[in-house]
Protein backbone atom coordinates (compact mmCIF):
# COMPACT_ATOMS: atom_id res chain seq x y z
CA UNK A 1 0.00 0.00 0.00
CA UNK A 2 1.09 3.25 -0.70
CA UNK A 3 2.20 5.26 1.99
CA UNK A 4 1.65 8.39 0.83
CA UNK A 5 -1.65 7.65 -0.80
CA UNK A 6 -2.67 6.99 2.80
CA UNK A 7 -1.55 10.11 4.06
CA UNK A 8 -3.27 12.66 1.41
CA UNK A 9 -6.66 10.40 1.42
CA UNK A 10 -6.75 10.35 5.50
CA UNK A 11 -6.26 13.89 4.88
CA UNK A 12 -8.97 14.76 2.44
CA UNK A 13 -11.52 12.62 4.98
CA UNK A 14 -10.71 14.58 7.79
CA UNK A 15 -10.52 17.79 6.49
CA UNK A 16 -14.59 16.79 5.25
CA UNK A 17 -15.13 16.22 8.42
CA UNK A 18 -14.48 19.00 9.77
CA UNK A 19 -15.78 21.43 7.37
CA UNK A 20 -19.09 20.12 8.14
CA UNK A 21 -18.53 19.90 11.58
CA UNK A 22 -18.15 23.49 11.38
CA UNK A 23 -21.27 24.19 9.18
CA UNK A 24 -23.30 22.11 11.45
CA UNK A 25 -22.10 24.36 13.83
CA UNK A 26 -23.16 27.30 12.70
CA UNK A 27 -26.35 25.97 11.25
CA UNK A 28 -27.31 25.07 15.14
CA UNK A 29 -26.09 28.47 16.09
CA UNK A 30 -28.54 30.55 13.52
CA UNK A 31 -31.31 28.05 14.87
CA UNK A 32 -30.73 26.17 12.50
CA UNK A 33 -30.58 27.84 8.93
CA UNK A 34 -28.19 26.65 6.93
CA UNK A 35 -25.42 29.44 6.10
CA UNK A 36 -25.86 30.51 2.13
CA UNK A 37 -22.04 29.67 1.57
CA UNK A 38 -22.18 28.73 -1.73
CA UNK A 39 -25.74 27.02 -3.92
CA UNK A 40 -26.92 23.78 -3.05
CA UNK A 41 -26.05 20.63 -5.11
CA UNK A 42 -28.17 19.36 -7.24
CA UNK A 43 -28.93 15.54 -6.62
CA UNK A 44 -26.86 14.27 -9.43
CA UNK A 45 -24.09 16.42 -8.46
CA UNK A 46 -24.41 15.32 -4.70
CA UNK A 47 -24.24 11.25 -5.98
CA UNK A 48 -20.86 12.37 -7.94
CA UNK A 49 -19.35 13.48 -4.76
CA UNK A 50 -19.87 10.54 -2.98
CA UNK A 51 -18.87 8.53 -5.34
CA UNK A 52 -15.59 10.24 -5.22
CA UNK A 53 -15.76 9.80 -1.34
CA UNK A 54 -15.86 6.50 -1.85
CA UNK A 55 -13.15 6.21 -4.29
CA UNK A 56 -11.07 7.85 -2.07
CA UNK A 57 -11.37 5.43 0.85
CA UNK A 58 -11.78 2.34 -1.68
CA UNK A 59 -7.87 3.15 -2.98
CA UNK A 60 -6.64 2.62 0.64
CA UNK A 61 -7.60 -0.86 0.01
CA UNK A 62 -6.78 -0.79 -3.71
CA UNK A 63 -8.99 -0.80 -6.87
CA UNK A 64 -11.59 -2.99 -7.76
CA UNK A 65 -12.62 -3.88 -11.45
CA UNK A 66 -15.37 -3.09 -13.46
CA UNK A 67 -17.02 -6.30 -13.22
CA UNK A 68 -16.72 -6.57 -9.10
CA UNK A 69 -18.29 -3.08 -8.83
CA UNK A 70 -21.18 -4.21 -11.30
CA UNK A 71 -22.02 -7.20 -9.48
CA UNK A 72 -22.21 -5.16 -6.16
CA UNK A 73 -24.58 -2.97 -7.65
CA UNK A 74 -26.39 -5.91 -8.93
CA UNK A 75 -26.71 -7.02 -5.19
CA UNK A 76 -28.71 -3.89 -4.81
CA UNK A 77 -31.16 -4.66 -7.09
CA UNK A 78 -32.48 -7.43 -4.48
CA UNK A 79 -34.25 -4.45 -2.33
CA UNK A 80 -36.49 -3.78 -5.86
CA UNK A 81 -40.11 -3.28 -5.47
CA UNK A 82 -40.45 -6.69 -8.02
CA UNK A 83 -37.58 -8.27 -6.12
CA UNK A 84 -39.97 -11.73 -5.81
CA UNK A 85 -40.81 -12.05 -9.22
CA UNK A 86 -39.92 -14.81 -11.45
CA UNK A 87 -38.94 -12.22 -14.17
CA UNK A 88 -36.88 -11.16 -11.76
CA UNK A 89 -34.78 -13.81 -10.40
CA UNK A 90 -33.96 -15.01 -14.51
CA UNK A 91 -32.91 -12.06 -15.37
CA UNK A 92 -30.74 -11.93 -12.29
CA UNK A 93 -29.03 -14.89 -12.64
CA UNK A 94 -28.19 -14.47 -16.69
CA UNK A 95 -26.74 -10.56 -15.64
CA UNK A 96 -24.13 -12.61 -13.17
CA UNK A 97 -22.70 -14.64 -15.92
CA UNK A 98 -22.95 -11.97 -18.51
CA UNK A 99 -21.50 -9.38 -15.65
CA UNK A 100 -18.23 -11.85 -15.93
CA UNK A 101 -17.91 -12.35 -19.54
CA UNK A 102 -17.79 -8.43 -20.11
CA UNK A 103 -15.26 -6.40 -21.43
CA UNK A 104 -15.23 -3.18 -20.22
CA UNK A 105 -16.99 -0.96 -17.62
CA UNK A 106 -19.70 0.33 -20.09
CA UNK A 107 -20.88 -2.67 -20.77
CA UNK A 108 -20.92 -4.31 -17.30
CA UNK A 109 -22.96 -1.50 -16.15
CA UNK A 110 -25.49 -1.08 -19.06
CA UNK A 111 -26.55 -5.04 -17.69
CA UNK A 112 -26.83 -3.66 -14.11
CA UNK A 113 -29.23 -0.62 -15.54
CA UNK A 114 -31.21 -3.43 -17.42
CA UNK A 115 -31.88 -5.10 -15.01
CA UNK A 116 -32.83 -2.84 -12.71
CA UNK A 117 -35.71 -1.89 -14.60
CA UNK A 118 -36.71 -5.77 -13.92
CA UNK A 119 -36.24 -5.23 -10.26
CA UNK A 120 -38.01 -1.56 -9.55
CA UNK A 121 -39.56 -0.18 -12.40
CA UNK A 122 -39.52 2.89 -14.16
CA UNK A 123 -37.54 5.39 -12.17
CA UNK A 124 -34.89 2.36 -11.27
CA UNK A 125 -31.93 3.14 -13.12
CA UNK A 126 -27.90 3.12 -12.55
CA UNK A 127 -25.87 6.69 -12.68
CA UNK A 128 -22.36 7.13 -13.24
CA UNK A 129 -20.00 10.00 -13.96
CA UNK A 130 -19.71 9.93 -17.03
CA UNK A 131 -23.74 10.93 -18.03
CA UNK A 132 -24.24 14.17 -19.01
CA UNK A 133 -25.24 16.13 -15.98
CA UNK A 134 -28.86 17.99 -15.63
CA UNK A 135 -29.45 21.26 -13.69
CA UNK A 136 -32.78 22.61 -12.83
CA UNK A 137 -31.87 25.66 -11.64
CA UNK A 138 -33.43 27.54 -8.62
CA UNK A 139 -36.84 26.45 -9.42
CA UNK A 140 -40.01 28.15 -8.90
CA UNK A 141 -41.72 28.21 -4.86
CA UNK A 142 -45.45 27.38 -4.70
CA UNK A 143 -47.77 30.26 -5.08
CA UNK A 144 -51.46 30.92 -4.01
CA UNK A 145 -54.12 32.88 -5.67
CA UNK A 146 -58.03 33.52 -4.83
CA UNK A 147 -60.67 34.11 -7.61
CA UNK A 148 -64.35 33.99 -7.38
CA UNK A 149 -64.04 32.29 -3.79
CA UNK A 150 -61.37 29.90 -4.62
CA UNK A 151 -57.95 29.76 -3.63
CA UNK A 152 -55.51 28.05 -6.26
CA UNK A 153 -52.44 26.42 -4.96
CA UNK A 154 -49.73 25.78 -7.80
CA UNK A 155 -47.05 23.32 -6.56
CA UNK A 156 -44.44 23.53 -8.98
CA UNK A 157 -41.53 20.82 -8.86
CA UNK A 158 -38.96 21.54 -6.09
CA UNK A 159 -35.50 22.10 -7.05
CA UNK A 160 -32.40 20.25 -5.38
CA UNK A 161 -30.71 23.73 -4.99
CA UNK A 162 -33.52 25.05 -2.90
CA UNK A 163 -33.77 24.25 0.73
CA UNK A 164 -37.20 23.10 2.25
CA UNK A 165 -38.04 26.31 3.92
CA UNK A 166 -37.84 28.50 0.70
CA UNK A 167 -40.55 26.04 -0.72
CA UNK A 168 -42.96 25.29 1.94
CA UNK A 169 -43.01 29.08 3.47
CA UNK A 170 -45.04 30.43 0.76
CA UNK A 171 -47.65 27.62 0.52
CA UNK A 172 -48.69 28.06 4.26
CA UNK A 173 -48.88 31.58 4.11
CA UNK A 174 -50.87 31.43 1.69
CA UNK A 175 -53.30 29.03 2.79
CA UNK A 176 -53.56 30.20 5.77
CA UNK A 177 -54.17 33.60 4.43
CA UNK A 178 -56.60 32.76 1.64
CA UNK A 179 -58.36 29.98 2.96
CA UNK A 180 -60.33 31.82 5.69
CA UNK A 181 -62.39 33.57 2.89
CA UNK A 182 -62.38 30.84 0.30
CA UNK A 183 -65.04 28.39 0.37
CA UNK A 184 -62.88 25.38 -1.32
CA UNK A 185 -59.52 25.39 -2.74
CA UNK A 186 -57.47 23.70 -6.09
CA UNK A 187 -54.36 22.11 -5.54
CA UNK A 188 -52.70 22.23 -8.92
CA UNK A 189 -49.93 19.54 -9.23
CA UNK A 190 -49.40 19.00 -13.13
CA UNK A 191 -45.96 20.58 -12.60
CA UNK A 192 -45.34 18.56 -9.27
CA UNK A 193 -42.59 16.16 -9.77
CA UNK A 194 -39.41 14.92 -8.17
CA UNK A 195 -38.75 13.36 -5.05
CA UNK A 196 -39.17 15.43 -2.40
CA UNK A 197 -42.49 13.99 -0.73
CA UNK A 198 -42.10 15.81 3.02
CA UNK A 199 -41.87 19.14 1.03
CA UNK A 200 -45.41 18.97 -1.45
CA UNK A 201 -46.90 17.47 1.71
CA UNK A 202 -46.21 19.85 4.34
CA UNK A 203 -47.42 22.40 1.83
CA UNK A 204 -50.56 21.06 1.59
CA UNK A 205 -51.10 19.78 4.87
CA UNK A 206 -53.25 22.61 5.64
CA UNK A 207 -55.91 20.79 3.56
CA UNK A 208 -55.66 17.41 4.56
CA UNK A 209 -56.73 15.63 7.94
CA UNK A 210 -54.65 14.55 10.49
CA UNK A 211 -53.64 10.84 10.40
CA UNK A 212 -51.77 8.60 8.37
CA UNK A 213 -52.11 10.30 4.79
CA UNK A 214 -50.67 7.79 3.21
CA UNK A 215 -48.38 4.08 3.48
CA UNK A 216 -45.00 2.82 1.76
CA UNK A 217 -45.20 -0.78 1.41
CA UNK A 218 -41.55 -2.55 0.13
CA UNK A 219 -41.96 -6.22 -1.49
CA UNK A 220 -41.85 -8.34 2.01
CA UNK A 221 -45.43 -6.08 2.28
CA UNK A 222 -43.82 -4.53 5.30
CA UNK A 223 -46.44 -0.69 5.65
CA UNK A 224 -44.71 2.19 6.53
CA UNK A 225 -47.00 5.65 7.41
CA UNK A 226 -46.57 8.63 6.62
CA UNK A 227 -48.51 10.72 9.25
CA UNK A 228 -49.95 14.72 8.79
CA UNK A 229 -50.01 16.06 12.32
CA UNK A 230 -51.22 19.81 12.03
CA UNK A 231 -49.28 21.26 9.31
CA UNK A 232 -46.56 18.90 10.46
CA UNK A 233 -45.67 15.88 8.28
CA UNK A 234 -43.75 12.86 9.94
CA UNK A 235 -42.77 9.48 9.39
CA UNK A 236 -44.73 7.39 11.72
CA UNK A 237 -41.34 6.36 13.43
CA UNK A 238 -40.48 9.85 14.25
CA UNK A 239 -40.93 11.36 17.67
CA UNK A 240 -44.22 13.83 17.32
CA UNK A 241 -43.78 17.13 17.32
CA UNK A 242 -46.91 19.54 19.11
CA UNK A 243 -49.75 20.44 16.22
CA UNK A 244 -50.54 23.17 15.03
CA UNK A 245 -54.26 23.52 15.66
CA UNK A 246 -54.35 26.93 13.41
CA UNK A 247 -54.49 27.09 9.60
CA UNK A 248 -56.73 23.79 9.20
CA UNK A 249 -59.31 23.97 6.50
CA UNK A 250 -59.38 20.25 5.66
CA UNK A 251 -63.25 20.38 6.10
CA UNK A 252 -63.30 22.47 2.84
CA UNK A 253 -63.71 21.03 -1.00
CA UNK A 254 -60.48 20.50 -2.64
CA UNK A 255 -59.94 20.25 -6.31
CA UNK A 256 -56.45 18.55 -7.54
CA UNK A 257 -55.24 19.29 -11.12
CA UNK A 258 -53.08 16.30 -12.72
CA UNK A 259 -51.28 16.08 -16.05
CA UNK A 260 -48.07 13.68 -17.38
CA UNK A 261 -45.80 15.82 -15.72
CA UNK A 262 -47.41 15.18 -12.29
CA UNK A 263 -44.84 12.67 -11.28
CA UNK A 264 -43.04 11.02 -8.53
CA UNK A 265 -43.48 13.15 -5.27
CA UNK A 266 -46.42 14.92 -7.03
CA UNK A 267 -47.93 11.87 -7.64
CA UNK A 268 -47.52 10.44 -3.60
CA UNK A 269 -48.94 14.36 -3.04
CA UNK A 270 -51.83 13.39 -5.37
CA UNK A 271 -52.86 9.90 -3.32
CA UNK A 272 -52.71 11.64 -0.04
CA UNK A 273 -56.22 12.82 -1.10
CA UNK A 274 -57.23 10.01 -2.59
CA UNK A 275 -60.29 8.58 -0.84
CA UNK A 276 -61.28 11.74 0.91
CA UNK A 277 -65.02 12.75 0.57
CA UNK A 278 -64.39 16.26 0.05
CA UNK A 279 -61.28 15.60 -2.84
CA UNK A 280 -61.85 14.62 -6.36
CA UNK A 281 -59.05 15.00 -9.22
CA UNK A 282 -59.35 16.90 -12.85
CA UNK A 283 -57.06 16.78 -15.83
CA UNK A 284 -55.17 13.88 -17.97
CA UNK A 285 -53.63 10.63 -16.52
CA UNK A 286 -50.07 11.34 -14.49
CA UNK A 287 -46.51 10.61 -15.34
CA UNK A 288 -46.31 6.83 -13.46
CA UNK A 289 -43.26 7.80 -11.35
CA UNK A 290 -44.56 6.86 -7.90
CA UNK A 291 -42.75 4.78 -5.73
CA UNK A 292 -40.06 5.56 -2.60
CA UNK A 293 -36.36 5.12 -4.16
CA UNK A 294 -33.37 3.53 -2.08
CA UNK A 295 -29.74 5.19 -3.29
CA UNK A 296 -26.52 3.01 -2.75
CA UNK A 297 -23.60 4.91 -4.12
CA UNK A 298 -20.32 2.50 -4.94
CA UNK A 299 -17.30 3.29 -6.64
CA UNK A 300 -17.76 4.62 -10.24
CA UNK A 301 -21.60 4.36 -9.81
CA UNK A 302 -24.81 4.98 -8.13
CA UNK A 303 -27.98 2.58 -8.36
CA UNK A 304 -31.45 4.09 -7.77
CA UNK A 305 -33.95 1.51 -6.89
CA UNK A 306 -37.59 1.59 -6.39
CA UNK A 307 -38.12 -0.61 -3.01
CA UNK A 308 -41.58 0.81 -1.45
CA UNK A 309 -44.56 1.28 -3.23
CA UNK A 310 -47.10 3.50 -1.72
CA UNK A 311 -50.60 2.91 -0.78
CA UNK A 312 -53.33 5.06 -0.30
CA UNK A 313 -56.00 5.20 2.29
CA UNK A 314 -58.37 3.48 0.03
CA UNK A 315 -55.94 0.35 0.20
CA UNK A 316 -55.33 0.98 -3.72
CA UNK A 317 -51.38 0.47 -4.34
CA UNK A 318 -49.74 2.61 -7.07
CA UNK A 319 -45.87 2.45 -8.21
CA UNK A 320 -45.02 3.22 -11.69
CA UNK A 321 -48.27 3.25 -13.79
CA UNK A 322 -50.32 6.18 -14.99
CA UNK A 323 -53.18 7.46 -11.71
CA UNK A 324 -56.00 8.73 -13.56
CA UNK A 325 -58.10 11.54 -12.86
CA UNK A 326 -61.71 11.23 -11.76
CA UNK A 327 -62.75 13.79 -14.82
CA UNK A 328 -60.31 13.62 -18.00
CA UNK A 329 -60.38 17.01 -19.45
CA UNK A 330 -58.86 19.13 -21.24
CA UNK A 331 -59.87 22.27 -19.21
CA UNK A 332 -59.28 21.11 -15.80
CA UNK A 333 -58.81 24.50 -13.98
CA UNK A 334 -62.79 25.50 -15.82
CA UNK A 335 -64.07 22.17 -14.29
CA UNK A 336 -62.56 22.49 -11.01
CA UNK A 337 -64.16 25.09 -10.01
CA UNK A 338 -67.31 24.20 -11.04
CA UNK A 339 -67.58 21.74 -8.78
CA UNK A 340 -65.77 23.54 -6.26
CA UNK A 341 -68.88 26.10 -6.82
CA UNK A 342 -71.67 23.16 -6.76
CA UNK A 343 -69.97 22.01 -3.50
CA UNK A 344 -69.83 25.28 -1.74
CA UNK A 345 -74.30 25.95 -3.07
CA UNK A 346 -75.07 22.52 -1.49
CA UNK A 347 -73.12 23.92 1.94
CA UNK A 348 -70.70 20.74 2.31
CA UNK A 349 -67.80 24.10 3.10
CA UNK A 350 -68.20 24.35 6.21
CA UNK A 351 -67.00 28.20 7.71
CA UNK A 352 -63.97 27.93 9.41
Amino acid sequence: MNKTLVSISAAVIACTIGVTTQLAGVAEAQDMAVPDIRPPLTEEQKLIKKMDYIEVVHDLYGDRTPQENASIALGHLNKGIYANSPEFKKAYAEAEEKIKNSRSEEEAFAIVNKVAKIAGGNQSRIVTRNMPPTDDGQGEVPQVTTTDGIATIKLPRMSDRRWYPEYTAPALQGLQTSMPNSCGAIVDLREANGKNLMDLLTSVSPLLPDGTALERKDHKGNPFSIVVNGTNVKKADTPSKIPETKGKFNNKPVAILTGQNTGGAGEATLLSFRGLDNAKTFGQPTAGLVGFNSVNSIPRLSVIITTEKYVARTGEEFNDKPIAPDVTTNNPERDAAAWLKQQCHKGNAAKH
